[in-house]
């Protein structure tokens, strides 16, 4: 199970966020979880691997241009078809937005989050098919 999914920037700034389960009870005690995640995964070189253990979770990263894609997952979940989930989501992303940037993540939030929710339930993979998301998310546009 997927419990959250973070995009950080370089600078360590939170630009989407969504969670599944519940990480703390208030703002600032996320805020607080997010800003020691970012101090774990920024500085890793590329090199290492993309995969770390902090708290009671498993983290599964990715890193595209500027752009921190974080998933908090049971230490018990397959991190490989987390990222394939990942790459996949950037690739779908890519093709809405025309080259996503993290612009499009600030102005669009809504936008993401609903191509998300596609994929998505309850912090389960439900659909992974690049044709088929588009096309609800193309249905749902115009209705």
């Amino acid at each position: 199970m997927i419990h959250f999914i973070l995009i950080i920037n370089k600078q360590g700034r939170t630009r989407f966020s969504k969670y599944f389960t519940e990480i703390g009870v208030s703002p600032l005690q996320r805020s607080i979880f997010e800003a020691e995640l970012a101090r774990k995964i920024i500085p890793r070189p590329e090199s290492q691997c993309s995969i770390i253990f902090h708290e009671q979770y498993k983290f599964v990263y990715r890193r595209y241009a500027s752009l921190f894609f974080i998933l908090g997952i049971s230490p018990e979940d397959n991190e490989f078809e987390v990222i394939e989930f990942v790459q996949n989501w950037v690739e779908i992303l890519n093709v809405y937005f025309d080259k996503v940037r993290e612009l499009d993540l600030v102005i669009h939030l809504d936008k993401v989050h609903l191509i998300l929710n596609e994929m998505m339930a309850n912090g389960n993979i439900v659909s992974s098919n690049k044709h088929d998301i588009l096309v609800a998310i193309d249905a749902l546009e115009r209705a």
